[in-house]
């Protein structure tokens, strides 16, 4: 009788450690197996950036028409007022090494840039990233300059090298323009992308909200003819696109002509583009032409674009 009620005992115990532990098993299968997440956040996934969501990585997409056919980076950035030094690694998208280009001490010009052979045709994703490390102000020199044109189709600035961007991926943040967050250079997007007449916007392509939220000035030509003459029927404004929304003090010719000309069939407003509207002190012609001559079949007003 002793030895039956010991063994009733011994063998309670060892049911209720064998409940614990398979508790604890069946929560932890649980979490793995259905992705537990914690605040919106996979609490178990790493924390990794995209190279998309990266302000030390910046990407564009180019196609070419033909086998090896040279494809100029435009390196006529003017942020701060002048033609940019840069020191970068380029990805050219068609498996070939990592290229290592740098400009010191001798400033680029309005027809510079970086040439790279595409031996087979087609499409390709350029992706510029700092070489050796993250320095704020990196992507100073990207762009085009104003509207000058080479009148040599295989010259960097021609409306030939133009042609052949097709979509900008990156977000833009203020890392790319800036060593420091309050600085207000000039021209920090003015030109970048004019006369890209086969450009489109790729669908995570914005001013980055989060990064932009502290910035409460910037400098003349913020993003002046940003967008200016591109007007193919392939460029369209994506779901997010907009300016920085936190902006209170913005220099002469912030936005003007940023979309002037832009006349594609597929061309209109999204739903949430809109000027800063807590702006208090704003340079001559900040708006000046913004959307003018936009006439093409599609394009209207959203619900919330107005003057600050």
């Amino acid at each position: 009788m002793k030895w039956s009620t010991n063994n009733v005992v011994l063998e309670r115990e060892r049911f209720t450690f064998r409940n614990i532990f398979s508790l604890i098993f069946l929560i932890l299968l649980f979490v793995f197996l259905f992705n537990f997440n914690f605040s919106g956040k996979n609490i178990f996934a790493m924390e990794e950036s995209s190279p998309d969501h990266d302000p030390y990585v910046f990407k564009f997409e180019i196609e070419t028409t033909e086998d090896n056919e040279i494809y100029y980076v435009p390196t006529q950035g003017q942020v701060g007022g002048s033609f940019n030094n840069y020191n970068w690694d380029i990805d050219w998208g068609d498996g070939t090494d990592l290229e290592h280009c740098e400009l010191k001490g001798e400033r680029g010009d309005d027809n510079s840039g970086i040439g790279h052979n595409y031996t087979m045709h087609g499409s390709h994703t350029v992706t510029l990233t700092p070489y050796d490390s993250k320095k704020n102000g990196w992507l100073k020199a990207f762009g085009y300059c104003s509207e000058f044109h080479s009148t040599d189709i295989s010259s960097p600035n021609s409306q030939n090298m133009r042609d052949k961007v097709k979509k900008v991926i990156s977000k833009i943040y203020p890392q790319m323009t800036r060593n420091n967050l309050e600085d207000t250079p000039d021209n920090e997007w003015s030109y970048t992308f004019s006369y890209c007449t086969n450009i489109t916007m790729g669908e995570d392509f914005t001013f980055d909200e989060d990064a932009w939220e502290n910035v409460k000035s910037v400098g003349d030509n913020f993003a002046s003819h940003m967008f200016f003459e591109c007007h193919g029927t392939s460029f369209e404004m994506n779901d997010i696109f907009n300016l920085p929304q936190n902006l209170t003090s913005v220099g002469e010719f912030f936005a003007c002509c940023m979309f002037y000309d832009c006349h594609g069939s597929n061309f209109t407003m999204n739903k949430v583009f809109n000027l800063p509207q807590n702006l208090t002190s704003v340079g001559s012609f900040f708006a000046n032409n913004m959307f003018q001559n936009c006439y093409g079949s599609n394009f209207t007003i959203n619900k919330v674009f107005n003057l600050p």
